[in-house]
């Protein structure tokens, strides 16, 4: 889904949270979005559409 990988503390500058915190947070919203995906991918027929 993304065009470049991030880790936690690449973000931590960006916040007042520290890196446990954001990695978590990263996790937490990755898993969402694969489990979406996943989702979409399932109710996608063969051509493609909805």
């Amino acid at each position: 889904m993304l065009e470049n990988s991030y880790c936690a503390s690449d973000v931590t500058s960006l916040t007042d949270k520290d890196q446990t915190t954001v990695s978590k947070h990263l996790k937490v919203r990755t898993e969402s979005l694969d489990a979406t995906e996943n989702m979409i991918n399932e109710n996608t027929d063969v051509t493609g559409a909805f």
